[in-house]
């Protein structure tokens, strides 16, 4: 198993959060065989949730594309109205203020947040925010 670290949204945006995977990819496609004994056109990935989502993404961002893609509770449509609009869900928790979803995320690019960034995610959902939090750009 070859964990893949990737940066963060909303400090980084989607795209360069993608070109972190098919940057590992490239690393494991050529350094992968000789430093791990590895096959890499054997390749399997695996995710949940963000991680699924990118697992998703590299079915077709990754040459050669990997042999099997394990997306568990992946995201699969980021700007469909599900997730552009607020959520009925999310609006019955407890409301999260934008002053406390930005203390819950750094402003500084990170691979691993610096603790619960679970108030940023419910202030998005809850304002129909995350598509745009995500990409950059206005669903």
């Amino acid at each position: 198993m070859i964990p893949i670290d990737y940066r963060l949204t909303t400090e980084t945006k989607l795209p360069e959060i993608i070109q972190d995977v098919q940057d590992a990819f490239a690393w494991i496609h050529k350094e992968g065989p000789g430093q791990l004994n590895i096959d890499s056109s054997k390749i399997i990935v695996a995710g949940g949730s963000a991680g699924g989502y990118l697992t998703l993404m590299t079915g077709f961002r990754i040459k050669p594309r990997p042999k099997v893609l394990i997306s568990l509770s992946g995201y699969g449509d980021i700007v469909g109205p599900w997730y552009s609009r607020p959520s009925a869900y999310y609006l019955q928790q407890p409301h999260v203020s934008k002053t406390e979803a930005d203390a819950s995320v750094g402003a500084t690019c990170v691979s691993e947040g610096p603790g619960s960034r679970g108030n940023f995610y419910r202030y998005c959902r809850q304002n129909g925010l995350w598509p745009q939090e995500v990409t950059g750009h206005v669903a």
